[in-house]
């Protein structure tokens, strides 16, 4: 997990030579379902362009992100417990794994959103979730497979 953390300080420095922040996706990729908490904790606490970038990598980890992302999903992040409500309740970080969930597709991807639907009490994630679901049930295009180790 420490090699994975350095890795992804790397990755979000947006001013590192591309070629690098490619190589260095592929690692946290090849890190499968055991990088997405690590990628899911480092979100922004509000919409930002590396959130772009760590979700496609969570998205081409594939299906074996659905476990991990709805264990992300139920569990605050770093931030959000050391604000205790003072900085407001950030949704960006739910929002990045609905959208991870959304990119992943298949039956697998959409049974999550149905149960994290249920279990959601803000309204705008509720709405969110609800378009997701409604997005994968009218495009079931089939679910991103598994990729780590592949590439």
């Amino acid at each position: 997990m420490l090699f994975r953390s350095h890795v992804l300080s790397a990755f979000v420095d947006r001013e590192r030579d591309v070629r690098v922040r490619e190589l260095l996706s592929d690692i946290l990729v090849q890190g499968g379902p055991d990088a997405v908490p690590l990628l899911c904790g480092s979100f922004a606490p509000e919409p930002a362009a590396i959130d772009d970038d760590l979700r496609s990598i969570v998205v081409e980890i594939g299906t074996a992100a659905v476990k991990p992302l709805i264990d992300a999903y139920a569990r605050p992040s770093m931030l959000e417990r050391l604000s205790l409500g003072l900085l407001g309740k950030s949704l960006n970080r739910r929002a990045q794994i609905v959208r991870c969930l959304s990119g992943i597709g298949g039956a697998h991807a959409l049974e999550a959103l149905r149960a994290l639907r249920e279990i959601e009490h803000s309204d705008d994630l509720r709405l969110r979730l609800d378009q997701a679901i409604h997005t994968l049930e009218r495009n079931p295009a089939p679910a991103r497979e598994d990729s780590h180790g592949t590439r």
